[in-house]
């Protein structure tokens, strides 16, 4: 599937055979409670996250037109390149007649996956402004239109040598209004010299078949309301302290797709609908876990101290949780209820299959239920309010460093951003502080603005040894830690702050070799208080 494009039935049969394990173990008999569809689906939404056979096809197809894109000198593309798109590029390449049957499915995929490719603007010397996907924030990534007469052919002409920003006055005597400011947002950074692929679903720019595969399926799409307001549950039932069956228990009882007499019947797969316990009502799943006169005692005789009787027979499962779910320690009380509901079902398979007495032992269940969350409880304490260290530094370099502590913060009504910094030696007063305000589109591009212009101050006053302080644990993972979750966006901002550090450790040797200061770092450490994420 990673180099070949299926044929449709094919993959049908192959989520046939998916199907057919996951209903039943024998093939010959199965009940599909809920749609292929249903269950495809993520498991923020309601599904379980199954693949589609096809969509993933595509998927794994999508990474080879990936790393043609990202690889343009390896020779297996070159190959590629002197056979099929000599004298064009690969996004304006095509399928003849000739052409093999991989170069045809690649050329498939590219039509399905290409709109979510993008290149990140360096120096723009290499990007067509006219026929280049550049602009992430337009509908087809760049300019619409014929280009004017004499109008300029690459990126790199839009951009002003000397500030190294936008020609604005240029933009606007070229593009609408609205291709202006799409333009503007896109961000530009002295250290990147290349012009790079991303990918635009993924914030890092990262292509992933995952990502691929989410962006091919309809759910991204198109979602209902009720999937959307239901997603905290959805992410509540999947984290449960509990033993997994127990999970995709609680799952198939919202998603009221067990095997009760009700759902039977109207499949038409048994006679009648009523409950094999109290032989008096319809068995809807509601009915057989919380409403039976046999089984709502057990309720009320638990922890939870529950009186089902005399509810609404019409409640589904997913309207009894809701009931429940302001609940402060909501999450221990569903973990209770999906275990004791869990084991009630057993009873119940037992009296249908076993024929046992259908008037149930409330300790043998409750006691039941009770071990199976103590045996998966863990003993773990995280202690949330652990004070990082402040590092010890030698006496000698204390003397000689210099504390920066950077913050920014964003409006996102107004869409500004403000950054501040303190500036001063190591244990004592501030030097300078200073703040502004720019224009951002994000809390973490506000914080990379106060870290920059922060230490570009610091340089400019001659500064060679600085500890920078930051409260954003996702710079600080980018600064000091192999870690990178910036998005893509914003790794010429984080360029540019390396490049800083890397000038002020070379200024450092240099003064060194010329018989001045030893020590010449500089330092990204975490706060004292903490950090926080973004």
């Amino acid at each position: 599937m990673q180099t070949q494009l299926f044929h449709i039935s094919d993959c049908d049969s192959i989520d046939r055979l998916s199907r057919r394990f996951w209903w039943s173990s024998n093939s010959d008999r199965k009940v599909p409670l809920l749609s292929w569809d249903s269950i495809c689906k993520k498991k923020s939404v309601g599904g379980l996250g199954f693949k589609k056979s096809h969509l993933q096809n595509i998927a794994l197809l999508s990474k080879i037109y990936w790393r043609i894109l990202i690889s343009p000198n390896e020779f297996w593309v070159e190959t590629l390149k002197q056979k099929y798109f000599r004298n064009v590029s690969f996004l304006n390449s095509k399928a003849s007649t000739s052409s093999s049957k991989f170069w045809k499915n690649l050329i498939k995929v590219k039509n399905r996956v290409s709109q979510n490719f993008c290149l990140r603007v360096g120096r723009g010397n290499s990007i067509c402004i006219w026929t280049d996907p550049w602009v992430p924030d337009l509908p087809y990534r760049r300019p619409v239109g014929p280009p004017p007469h004499g109008a300029p052919f690459l990126v790199s002409d839009l951009i002003n040598n000397v500030t190294f920003s936008w020609n604005h006055d240029l933009l606007c005597s070229l593009f609408q209004p609205v291709e202006v400011d799409a333009i503007l947002r896109v961000n530009l950074s002295r250290s990147l010299l290349t012009d790079n692929w991303v990918w635009l679903p993924e914030k890092n720019g990262r292509f992933t078949v995952r990502s691929a595969y989410n962006c091919l399926s309809a759910e991204n799409v198109l979602q209902t309301q009720t999937q959307v307001s239901n997603k905290s549950l959805w992410s509540t039932i999947w984290k449960l302290r509990v033993p997994h069956r127990i999970k995709l228990f609680a799952w198939k009882c919202i998603r009221n797709c067990l095997p009760t007499k009700s759902n039977l019947h109207f499949r038409n797969i048994t006679k009648n609908d009523l409950c094999p316990m109290c032989l008096m009502h319809s068995e809807t799943l509601s009915h057989c876990l919380f409403t039976c006169p046999l089984i709502s005692p057990i309720w009320f005789a638990s922890n939870l101290g529950i009186r089902f009787m005399g509810w609404d027979t019409t409640y589904s499962c997913l309207d009894i949780v809701n009931h429940f779910q302001n609940k402060t320690d909501f999450s221990d009380f569903l973990a209770s209820l999906s275990s004791i509901a869990y084991f009630i079902w057993m009873h119940r398979n037992n009296v249908v299959f076993n024929h046992i007495n259908p008037n149930p032992s409330f300790q043998h269940v409750l006691i039941s239920a009770q071990r199976s969350i103590l045996h998966h409880k863990t003993s773990e304490i995280l202690d949330a309010n652990t004070i990082p260290p402040c590092p010890a530094l030698p006496n000698h370099v204390k003397h000689s460093l210099y504390l920066l502590i950077t913050d920014g913060s964003y409006d996102e009504q107004k869409q500004i951003g403000g950054c501040g910094f303190l500036f001063g030696k190591y244990s004592q007063l501030p030097i300078f502080a200073g703040s502004n305000q720019h224009s951002s589109a994000s809390d973490e591009e506000a914080e990379g603005i106060a870290i920059l212009q922060g230490l570009n101050c610091a340089t400019s006053e001659g500064v060679e040894n600085v500890l920078v302080f930051c409260d954003c644990q996702v710079w600080v993972n980018a600064l000091q830690y192999t870690t990178n979750d910036l998005s893509w966006e914003l790794l010429g901002r984080l360029q540019d702050i390396k490049t800083l550090n890397f000038m002020a450790e070379a200024a450092a040797a240099s003064q060194n070799q010329a018989g001045g200061p030893v020590e010449g770092t500089v330092q990204f450490m975490e706060p004292i208080m903490g950090t926080r994420k973004g």
